[in-house]
């Protein structure tokens, strides 16, 4: 099995809003992104996937969320922008444009050098 990951930085605010009424202060972080796509077989130029090629469909995807206030997005409307959340909605949005062929195993969000969400759709033992 054969796996790559591109990773991203952006900056951005959220806050999370609990159950009890209880709101974080918005708040900054330097998120990073890792999103791993994996295959059992190359392609015929010998990779998984061009480098070059996820890195731009990454940019492209985190470029909504760049220097924005994350509660306001429509993607959050609704839900907390948490770490787990904002995981998810990347995975869901690089599944739609990578080959068919290929997997997502997993997307690592960093909201601080300690704390990460990770998501895959639990398909990655297959």
């Amino acid at each position: 099995m054969y796996e790559i990951c591109v990773r991203k930085r952006f900056y951005a605010r959220h806050n999370l809003i609990y159950r009890d009424g209880y709101e974080d202060e918005v708040h900054n972080h330097k998120w990073v992104v890792e999103v791993y796509v994996r295959n059992a077989e190359l392609n015929s130029d010998g990779l998984v996937l061009d480098f070059k090629y996820m890195d731009k469909l990454l940019a492209k995807i985190v470029s909504k969320f760049k220097n924005k206030y994350l509660n306001e997005l429509e993607q959050f409307q609704g839900i907390n922008p948490s770490a787990e959340n904002i995981c998810r909605w990347i995975y869901e949005e690089m599944k739609k444009s990578i080959p068919c062929d290929l997997k997502i195993s997993r997307v690592v969000l960093w909201e601080t050098p300690r704390y990460c969400a990770i998501y895959s759709d639990g398909m990655e033992q297959e």
